[in-house]
């Protein structure tokens, strides 16, 4: 979609990547796969560096905001929004402006699970109730 090409994808050697039909995939379109030892997170520190940040923030949301567990999927969706468009070490841009050239647009971003009103649609709403019903913003 971007117009940029994956050169290499690195992996510990599940089995989810070897496959043969992923692998003739990779190959024909020249991708190569680098295995590393398994269980050996240091190997492919960026990724799980990025994964452990990503998991923390994902048990700590719940608990923190009271949700229910069933909702880690969104918690998931909305960090890594949020991790790429937040600066990085060793980067004078975001992930985001990176890739596209532009810088993000930050304006709309919530507290994960704060109280938030949904317009409910015309047909629903009765003249004296209220028009709004009260959720939590999980995006």
């Amino acid at each position: 979609m971007t117009g940029i090409r994956v050169k290499r994808v690195r992996h510990d050697g599940a089995k989810e990547y070897l496959i043969n039909v992923l692998k003739a995939w990779k190959e024909g379109k020249g991708i190569t796969s680098e295995m590393t030892a398994p269980y050996k997170e240091q190997q492919n520190g960026k990724k799980e560096r990025v994964n452990r940040t990503l998991m923390q923030r994902v048990r700590a949301a719940p608990i923190d905001a009271g949700a229910e567990e069933e909702l880690w999927a969104e918690a998931l969706g909305s960090f890594v929004h949020v991790l790429n468009r937040s600066p990085k070490a060793g980067l004078d841009v975001t992930p985001l402006e990176a890739l596209t050239g532009r810088r993000p647009n930050v304006s709309g971003f919530r507290v994960w699970r704060i109280r938030a009103w949904a317009l409910k649609p015309k047909k629903q709403q009765r003249k004296l109730e209220p028009r709004t019903d009260e959720g939590r913003f999980v995006g």
